[in-house]
């Protein structure tokens, strides 16, 4: 019964895509020169044409592992960069593959200065650091990207519009950057010369402090590449994100905006950090800043000439680096977001529209606080929630901070408006009987990929998003029967629920947006109940971000192109190395061995399309003899068992399962199907003997996005 209820889900899931109306409709900026349409339909699944040109770019390549003087170096070098294993360990690895031990060895490095030699080599095919300062030149990483032919079929040059046509139904989707209506505008304003293209190349930043070691935080600063999808630059590999430098740590480290207010001396120290944090973008950021004005012409890896102007469209970082990077005051001030001038009284009014901070209008107020005597400049600052710091990226064209400070799924809701607020106000709210019940409600979720499993979802006090997330998403059917009918506990969590959830959709559609447009007036209606009920205070800057939730889903596509989820993943990274010096002066060690990295993904990203042109090229030799490819075929198998157990008598599974419903009757049952549904002559032999499975692998399309995707539906007991 499950493998036939599975094998029909799909069917049901791809509907309403089947329908021959069905269909994304793309439309190109003008500048792109493509005045065409392309329609995408979304009647079978999109199959990935054989070959590529990246294939024909480096079929000529014959030795992609270069410079490595074998293929064997480099794996080797590979596998020691990404183990982060010390120096004296490489030694010894060294010692013995020149030694008795390995003496059939392809490994032509002799010692560990000779590996330090060839990592060196591969560290000039990407961007170096300048330790006079601890940085890399972001023109000279982004020049590396462009006129990658690895990576050129990938880039995506120009902003477009998206349209799924489902019948009479048209709606606008959004999902990559280019998809959003921040780009488009922005390349509006590029010059448009007939053989000379202008592009807007959108950068994705990201920093926040760490701690490395009981009194030792860092603070790295990450660049993405806004211009490749999502999948690419989110990743580590060739094309993701690249370590920029370190941002200097002033005071504190456990100082945050949280305890900022508005005495003299703390608007003085938080004025200073934030003096520190610009003067070092500034110097960071120095090459791109007449860049992003006039542009630069570059050819790139496609052998197309084109203008680049670099420019920070996507700032993805947490309340604390939004207060720094804005210049604006912290969560006491009295106008403390920094996207728009809401008065701390009115953050929990999430139906209202605030004046919004722009660039131009913050520069304004800088400017007028510069003429001013000292009492009125500071009286000014405070009542635009601003300090008296021009800021880095004023400088820097089309990159506007208050437009690239963008809603943060991990830090504003998952662990702040559910994590740190309402999840903590239900705990509290429970009786102890109620939390018991609650505890066993969550133990019987069924365990699924990807989904965390609470067998005392209350007696935890958990730290990290994911897990909250987690607990949205199991928690309403779970809590529904302990409280009262109505309750505004459970209306505040469904709520909640439906907002991250169209929140984490990829694609989301306008008519998407416009429910969750609807949703949040509805949201602040149960959230003023449970401040009545229990004296919650909703006056937060993480629950008023949620205001600027569905602007962002139109200016720059779905929340995964500026989620701090791969950010936080990096700090994982940063703790390694920081592991693998010897303590002392760790900067510039920890730059070197991110260098070591980057030079590794690099050329491994060639070795693997190396890989692919040949084993590609050798598989059509094979099937063709040298002739044309046939035409290929589409297979409907869309499920596959896993995990396998012993053969068994169909008899004595059933007895070893008896008193489970589901196994009543099991063999009379498996007799009648194999008598309705098999051949006589086909049918197997008695006694039955069967092999049961313990996992099975679904394949379906998604009807979020109309991929395939897999499941894998387990009935392991022990699982």
């Amino acid at each position: 019964m499950g493998i036939s209820g599975a094998g029909n889900e799909p069917d049901n899931m791809q509907s309403s895509p089947k329908s021959p109306e069905s269909f994304i409709e793309i439309r190109y900026h003008p500048h792109s020169g493509n005045l065409n349409t392309t329609i995408i339909p979304l009647n079978n699944p999109q199959e990935k044409e054989p070959g590529s040109n990246t294939g024909c770019v480096l079929s000529s390549i014959t030795k992609p592992w270069a410079p490595f003087r074998t293929r064997a170096n480099f794996e080797f070098a590979e596998d020691m960069v990404k183990s982060g294993l010390h120096s004296e360990s490489i030694k010894k690895l060294l010692e013995g593959f020149n030694g008795r031990w390995a003496t059939q060895t392809l490994i032509s490095m002799k010692n560990f200065a000779d590996f330090q030699d060839s990592l060196a080599a591969a560290r000039h095919f990407s961007v170096q650091y300048h330790f006079t300062f601890k940085y890399r030149d972001p023109w000279r990483w982004l020049l590396d990207i462009v006129t990658d032919p690895t990576l050129s079929q990938s880039i995506i040059w120009y902003p477009e519009e998206k349209y799924l046509h489902q019948g009479s139904r048209i709606t606008r989707i959004y999902d990559e950057l280019n998809s959003g209506t921040r780009w488009w505008e922005i390349q509006d304003t590029l010059s448009h010369e007939f053989g000379m293209p202008h592009v807007y190349l959108p950068l994705h930043l990201w920093l926040d402090k760490s701690s490395v070691a009981q009194t030792v935080t860092k603070h790295p600063i990450v660049l993405r590449p806004g211009f490749l999808p999502s999948t690419i630059r989110n990743g580590s590999g060739n094309g993701g994100g690249a370590l920029i430098g370190y941002m200097v740590v002033v005071g504190d480290p456990n100082d945050d905006a949280d305890n900022e207010d508005e005495k003299l001396d703390s608007v003085e120290y938080a004025q200073f950090k934030r003096e520190v944090y610009h003067e070092i973008c500034k110097t960071i950021f120095k090459s791109l800043r007449c860049r992003s004005h006039k542009g630069e012409a570059v050819t790139c890896g496609d052998n197309i000439a084109r203008i680049l102007h670099p420019g920070f469209m996507i700032d993805a970082i947490d309340g604390e680096e939004g207060y720094c990077l804005c210049c604006t005051r912290g969560a006491k001030a009295n106008h403390p977001c920094a996207r728009c001038l809401a008065h701390r009284d009115e953050l929990h009014m999430l139906s209202q529209s605030f004046e919004l901070r722009t660039q131009e209008s913050m520069i304004a107020i800088y400017k007028k606080a510069s003429t001013l005597p000292t009492t009125a400049c500071q009286s000014l600052l405070r009542d635009h929630g601003l300090h008296f710091i021009e800021n880095a990226f004023w400088g820097i064209a089309n990159s506007d901070p208050y437009l690239a400070y963008s809603y943060d799924m991990l830090h504003s809701l998952d662990s702040g408006e559910w994590g740190k607020h309402q999840w903590p106000l239900i705990h509290n709210i429970l009786t102890s009987p109620q939390q018991s019940e609650l505890n066993r409600n969550m133990r019987q979720v069924p365990r699924w990929r990807g989904l965390k499993h609470f067998n005392a979802v209350v007696a935890v006090d958990f730290s990290d998003g994911n897990s909250y997330r987690d607990i949205l998403k199991c928690i309403l059917p779970c809590i529904v029967n302990i409280l009262p009918r109505n309750s505004t506990i459970v209306q505040a969590i469904r709520l909640c629920a439906i907002i991250r959830e169209i929140a984490s959709l990829n694609p989301v559609t306008e008519e998407h947006i416009e429910y969750l447009e609807r949703c949040l007036p509805r949201y602040q209606k149960i959230c003023s109940q449970l401040s009545l009920q229990f004296g919650k205070n909703y006056n937060y800057p993480k629950h008023h971000n949620l205001v600027h939730l569905p602007e962002d889903l139109r200016a720059k596509g779905s929340t995964v192109n500026y989620t701090t989820r791969p950010g936080e993943g990096f700090q994982q990274e940063v703790q390694q190395a920081y592991d693998q010096t010897n303590f002392k002066n760790t900067e510039p060690q920890m730059t070197q061995i991110d260098e070591n990295q980057e030079a590794i993904a690099r050329i491994r990203t060639a070795v693997d399309l190396h890989d692919e042109y040949l084993t590609r090229a050798i598989e059509e030799q094979n099937r063709t003899d040298g002739g044309e490819c046939p035409v290929p075929t589409v297979s409907e198998t869309h499920w596959s068992l896993g995990s396998p157990l012993r053969m068994i008598p169909a008899k004595k599974y059933e007895k070893e399962h008896v008193g489970q419903p589901g196994f009543r009757f099991f063999e009379r049952n498996l007799h009648d199907f194999l008598h309705h549904n098999i051949p006589l002559q086909e049918r197997p032999s008695e006694p039955l003997q069967i092999v049961p499975y313990q996992c099975l692998y679904l394949r379906y399309r998604s009807l979020e996005n109309w991929q395939e995707k897999q499941d894998i539906l387990r009935c392991n007991a022990e699982f």
